[in-house]
Parts: structure tokens; sequence; C-alpha cells
């Protein structure tokens, strides 16, 4: 059942990506993606993609801000080629989710 959950943020996050209405920077697409997902836990992932999210899920919170919060901070520090790379670690964690 929590798998299902995960797939389910994954989803959702992926899809606020894909229906954007107004264009949004990969930095603005990791940062949404982070806030569709950061609550997932351990409990919610197949075994061994724990680990890979986890990686994503600290990268996103190496800047403290109490205004913007650490998801948003972290992400505007981002040139486009780690907000590019992040995304499509992101995707490939979301498609093996949803396969499991």
């Amino acid at each position: 059942m929590a798998i299902n959950y995960a797939a389910e943020k994954f989803g959702s996050a992926i899809y606020g990506i894909v229906t954007a209405y107004e264009p949004e920077t990969v930095q603005e697409r990791v940062y949404g993606c982070m806030m569709v997902t950061g609550t997932l836990s351990k409990d919610d992932f197949p075994p061994g993609l724990w680990d890979r999210f986890k990686v994503l899920h600290d990268r996103m919170t190496q800047v403290q801000d109490e205004q913007r919060g650490s998801f948003r901070a972290t992400a505007d520090t981002l040139s486009n080629k780690e907000a590019h790379d992040w995304l499509m670690e992101f995707y490939e964690i979301a498609t093996e989710v949803e396969e499991a």
C-alpha cells in the first residue's frame, strides 16, 4: 500500500511539471517536485530506492532559510545543469517506483 502512495506522489509531481500553465525554470521544477514528495519516508519505497531518494532529498536541504524554506532556498542555488541532473534522477526513481 505504501508503495502506491509513493507512486501517487511522484506521479503528482511529474504531472505538475508537465501541465504547468506558465513556463517554469528548472529550479522551480525541482522545488515543485520536492514540495510534493519531500514528506515521503523509507516505508513508502520499495527496497533500494529510499537510499537514492534520500540523496536527492538531502541535496535539497543544504541551504537553510527561515522565510523561503530549505527546498526553495536550495533550489535557487542550483545551476541549470545541476537542476536538470536532479530532475533526471528524480524521473528515474519515479519510473522505478511505478514499476515496483
